[in-house]
């Protein structure tokens, strides 16, 4: 029974000649609908009440290949993604629970991410200092936004061995213009339900980077503009710097 939707849409391509593209809601403890690999363009996961194993999450993100967004909620898992997981390929990720460690980030180099990481007892400057590292030594051109949340306390430590300049409006604008996709999250609520909940990307003065600190990669002079704000890492690539 639970093949059938997929079956049903698979036939519908088939018949009528349209799109294949795919928004899936489902969760992730009965994810008997992927028997065999399946593409859709966005994923919201429906949120159960235990946590799960790791092992789970990275067994289906091998069946399932999403090709723009993936989103949960309040879906916890008893540890990390592996390295290795197709987590890491899926373009846009909205995770506000702990899935991934810090010292993980330089796993992702597609475009939008908001993760959660570890507690929010643990200091994750050093891991934030070395994936600012990692993007300025690397070649990557995906990434747009990266939103962590936990405790940075150390600016110190944060920018550690990194040179850093306030902002010059002669090269870049002050605000920040988003195109993560995260306008629509699928949420559930206590004696309600589950419903798609429509919210901002980012609330305005997260965008506001007239106090942010720029940094600049040598190879290609892309400009990325970094700041911390109660518990939350932001990072902003200017691709375009005044349209």
């Amino acid at each position: 029974m639970k093949k059938w939707p997929m079956e049903l849409h698979k036939h519908c391509v088939e018949l009528f000649r349209t799109s294949p593209e795919l928004e899936t809601i489902m969760n992730l403890n009965d994810s008997s609908d992927f028997h065999e690999p399946q593409t859709t363009k966005d994923l919201y996961l429906h949120s159960s009440i235990r946590s799960l194993d790791p092992r789970i999450a990275d067994e289906f993100f091998e069946k399932a290949n999403i090709q723009d967004s993936f989103s949960t909620v309040v879906q916890t898992l008893e540890g990390f993604v592996s390295d290795d997981s197709k987590l890491w390929n899926i373009p846009n990720l909205f995770i506000p629970s702990s899935w991934v460690h810090a010292r993980q980030l330089i796993r992702f180099t597609e475009k939008n991410a908001n993760f959660m990481v570890g507690d929010y007892r643990d200091d994750v400057s050093q891991d934030l200092n070395a994936f600012l590292k990692h993007w300025l030594n690397s070649d990557n051109t995906n990434l747009e936004t990266l939103i962590v949340r936990g405790s940075c306390s150390s600016m110190e430590e944060l920018f550690d061995g990194i040179q850093t300049s306030r902002w010059n409006p002669e090269k870049r604008r002050a605000t920040y213009v988003s195109n993560a996709p995260f306008q629509t999250i699928w949420e559930y609520r206590f004696g309600q339900g589950c419903r798609f909940l429509n919210l901002p990307s980012f609330w305005p003065n997260e965008l506001d980077c007239s106090d942010a600190f720029d940094i600049v990669r040598e190879s290609d002079g892309l400009i990325a503009s970094v700041k911390v704000d109660i518990s939350a890492f932001f990072m902003f690539v200017w691709h375009s710097r005044f349209s």
